[in-house]
Order: structure tokens, then sequence, then C-alpha cells
């Protein structure tokens, strides 16, 4: 087995693979792949890049649900040094044409039953810019290829600095591609330290230790979605076995009869717009899943609300649950473990060693102060948003020759040193020139017992500028009148940020990789009458 020149994707799975030829590596629906297999599989997917013209550097969208290919061609491009970067399956035209004009792919790889909407965000492209639009190759049109190509040699020429892009969700704009290099990505995103201990200084120690794991790790959330992506690279660099959940639709007992049937120790999914569905099954059919095995069910992109989580250990002794904190310019930066029998108030995240808080005036806020401050991280971050100098420059300020990675999140200390997350600046409500923290108000409601889950985002407001809406979910069986969820708010909240608009709803609106959709929730709540004024 090579020893990896570099801290690179490619080279480091493939060390993984020359170790653990046939241990199981991944399974997808009907497809069961040992290592040996899915390395097999990914340089086929690089010669068939390769063939049609990608070459390193090159970017390739991929634009394809959960399955064994998606895993094998993001592996692939790796192996040739080229970009693939993930597109939203469920995205229009139009957003497609934002992506490809960005990005500018060499190619794009999408399943059939989307080609027609890429082909017509091709055409859109090719009319707006007047130029060439990259091919569009749909899953089936590559699978005849493979086998008939065979795998490309391994190169050894693969750097530490080749690259990896993520779109972001664009929860509150456009998706921005962030763009890593791999070494770093590695360590911030991947578990490097985790996996290999640490210090570590040269990449042939990888050999020594990566592989040696064997986790199985059932990852329901999409793999276009960055918390998927990093978990899948993660558990296969640590020689894991990664379940995917394929199904087109979120099913919880889908999910859990997939947990019983592939004993999985880990569950990875994305807040409540996953786990709430899981534990109303588990209320409902107590006993009927064989979940001895799972011992850790984590959340990565939107956090879980207490309750949720207490709904779940309820039901998996033993277990703990898991809330990852950190973002696609950032990786993973904090987490917060929920126990059996804890409080329901929400803990605090436990930060990283690079993440502390940064003030408004660019100096580190001192633990034990009671002062807002910006969740930073410094150390290994992405070299940019790419095309958007002006961004990059704002989210990854050089402070006192001290680089950081400031997206906006912001937090208080709190006296246990870990951090309070109280929410966005891009979330908060500017009500006559009162700021409002939409994390605080949904904090706040979630405490009604009647309420199962709670949104918050400003509605524009001709005397105020804006004013707080509000759309709730209620508890299964649960009545609430908006007298009383206003009662209750004004025993926490100050005036100007009891909510005006209230929307009770049957599901909240979340993006397709299941974060909050606030765009979604503003339109939902633009039509409702404002309660009584303030």
């Amino acid at each position: 087995m090579d020893s990896p020149a570099a801290f690179n994707v490619a080279d480091l799975f493939e060390a993984v693979a020359d170790r653990c030829g046939d241990r199981s590596a991944l399974v997808a629906g009907h497809e069961r792949l040992t290592y040996r297999n899915l390395d097999e599989n990914a340089a086929c997917w690089a010669a068939r890049f390769s063939e049609v013209g990608v070459g390193p550097g090159d970017r390739v969208a991929l634009m394809l649900r959960n399955s064994a290919p998606h895993v094998a061609a993001l592996l692939g491009a790796f192996k040739l040094r080229a970009v693939p970067f993930n597109v939203n399956q469920h995205y229009t035209a139009e957003e497609i044409r934002h992506l490809l004009t960005d990005a500018d792919p060499a190619l794009v790889v999408c399943e059939d039953a989307v080609a027609a909407t890429v082909e017509a965000a091709t055409d859109l492209l090719t009319r707006a810019d007047a130029s060439p639009a990259p091919p569009v190759h749909a899953l089936s049109t590559i699978a005849g290829h493979l086998a008939r190509l065979g795998p490309l040699p391994r190169r050894n020429d693969r750097r530490d600095d080749d690259l990896y892009l993520l779109y972001t969700g664009g929860t509150t704009g456009l998706p921005k591609g962030v763009e890593w290099r791999q070494d770093d990505l590695f360590f911030a995103a991947l578990g490097g330290d985790h996996h290999l201990g640490s210090p570590l200084t040269e990449p042939a120690d990888v050999t020594r230790t990566l592989g040696g794991h064997g986790t199985r790790m059932l990852v329901a959330c999409p793999l276009m979605h960055g918390t998927a992506q990093w978990v899948t690279l993660g558990t296969l660099l640590s020689g894991g076995t990664v379940v995917l959940f394929t199904d087109d639709t979120f099913d919880a007992v889908a999910l859990l009869d997939l947990a019983e049937r592939e004993q999985v120790a880990q569950l990875v999914l994305v807040g409540d717009a996953f786990a709430v569905p899981l534990a109303d099954e588990l209320d409902r059919h107590p006993g009927r899943w064989d979940l001895d095995r799972l011992v850790t069910v984590a959340s990565g992109g939107a956090a879980l609300a207490p309750g949720t989580a207490a709904r779940l250990l309820h039901h998996l002794d033993g277990a703990v649950v898991v809330d990852g904190y950190g973002t696609s310019e950032t990786g993973g930066q904090a987490r917060r473990v929920h126990l059996a029998g804890m409080p329901q108030r929400s803990p605090g995240f436990v930060p990283g060693p690079d993440t502390t808080l940064v003030g408004f005036d660019g100096k580190p806020v001192d633990r034990g102060s009671p002062a807002l401050g910006r969740i930073g991280r410094t150390g290994r971050l992405p070299l940019r948003y790419l095309n958007d100098p002006d961004r990059s420059a704002a989210t990854f300020p050089t402070i006192d020759g001290v680089r950081w990675a400031l997206t906006g999140d912001l937090g208080r200390w709190r006296p246990d040193g870990t951090i309070e997350l109280v929410g966005r600046g891009e979330r908060t409500v500017n009500s006559g020139g009162e700021k409002v923290d939409a994390l605080e108000v949904e904090g706040v409601v979630r405490g009604h017992p009647a309420v199962a889950d709670a949104m918050v985002v400003g509605i524009p407001d001709p005397r105020f500028g804006e004013v707080v809406g509000l759309l709730v979910r209620l508890a299964p069986g649960a009545s609430l009148s908006t007298e009383q969820l206003a009662r209750f708010c004004r025993t926490s909240l100050a005036r100007f940020k009891l909510p005006r608009h209230v929307l009770v709803v049957a599901d909240l609106p979340r993006t397709p990789t299941g974060k909050p959709d606030y765009r979604a929730a503003a339109t939902r709540l633009s039509g409702q009458d404002p309660a009584p004024s303030r």
C-alpha cells in the first residue's frame, strides 16, 4: 500500500481501500459495496469523466439523489483531481442556471428524472450569456460506459491544495460556493484529528492509523447537503460502513426499518424535520424496532428542540442525541449533547479548540462576559466564496493578523463555558429600530406545552419597517388560540418582540435538505392579518 503524498481525499480513500478491501464500505438500497468495489467504481467514474474531457481543476456538477453512483461519482472526481459540487435536485431551471453561471462546470451529471429541467437551465444560460452551455449527462447514459472503460489508473500528482467546492443551501439568500483546500477540509470537517489523533505532521501516518474504526453510520440526510457529504467521507476515511437512506421522500418507518435491518451504531439527520416524525413513530409503536446497537443520533444543519431529543432518548436506552454546530464556511465548530433525564432547557454548545466568540469590535469576547458576540473560527478555513471577493472579505476577515470565519451566527458565553446560540444577524428582525433575535422568540414560543415547533421571520410593516411573524406547529392533539399564545409570550418577551402575524400550520416549510426555509415562511405569513397593535 503506497503512502499518501498529501492530505488529499482521493489519496486517503485509496489508502483505506487498500487496507480494508473486503470490508463493507457502502450500503445503498439493493447495492452493497466493499471498499475494493467502491474504489473500482470510483476509478471507472474517473475514466468516464476523463473521456468526456474533464481534467484536473475542472468543476463537475452533481445533481444526484442518495445512491451508490453518487458516492462513486464524488470520489471519482476527486481521483481525477476534478472539483465536484452539489446541485439540489429539487431546484428549478432558474435556480440551476444561477449555479451553472457561477461555477462554470465542464460537465453536469443528473438523475434522468430531472434531465429536462437541467436542459432548460442550460438553455437559459446560453440565451443569457451567449456562451456554450456545459454538456448534460443523465445517469443512465453514463452507466453503460463505466464497464466498457474500466478503472482509470491511480494518479501520483495529487496535492493537498486540490479543491473541494460546496454550495450553501441558500437559506437566507442565493447559494454561495465555498472553496476549500482538501487538506483543510480533512481536518475541519472530515474528522482528521479525531480519526488520526493529534498532532499529525506527515500524511504517511495515514497508513498506520486510518481504516481502523468500522462504525456503521446511517446517513438519512441528502448527499447534496454538506452534513451528509462530510459524514459519508469521514466514515469512509475511518474504515466504517456508510448506510444511505435512498428513498426519494422522507419516511420515518422506512428509516427505522433500515436502522434495524443494518444494525447501525450511528444515525445522522437534519433537525426536527427528520427527528419529529421518527419520535412520532417510536411513540406510536414502542418496542417495534430493535435499535439496541444505535448509540448516537446526531443532527447537523439544524438543531433539535430539547423536547424532540427527550422523546428520542425515551426509546433509545443508553443512547445520546448530539446537535452538531457548524457551517459550510467553517466545518464542525461545536456540539451539544442531550442525555436521558436532562432538563428540557437546551444545553449550551461545547466549542472546539478553534472556536470562540468575537465582539463587534473585532476582539475575542472574554469567557464570563455577558456580551453578545459573533461565533468565529480560526485555523483551517476555506479559501473563499467562489467569484465573490466582497462577501469573502466580509466572512473571512483578518483581524490583528488572525484569519477568521465569521458567518453571522451570534452567541453568548454561559457560566459553564459553553456557548448559547442566540441567532443569526441575517435573521434579526428590525422593528422600529428595536432588534429582535428570531431565535429568542422561537425559544419562548417552543416553551409552551402545546407547541411542537416554531419559526420566526420579519414581516414588512408600514409603521415599524418590520414586525415579528410566527409560524407554529402544535403538538399532536393540542389546541392553542392566538390570545393564549400572546398571554404566554408576554411573560418572557418585551412588547416589541411579540409576534404580530401568527399562523398555525401542519408542517413548517423546509428546504429539500431539511433546513428551515425562511423565505417560504415569510411568503406564507405575508397574507395574514396582524395581531392587535403593540
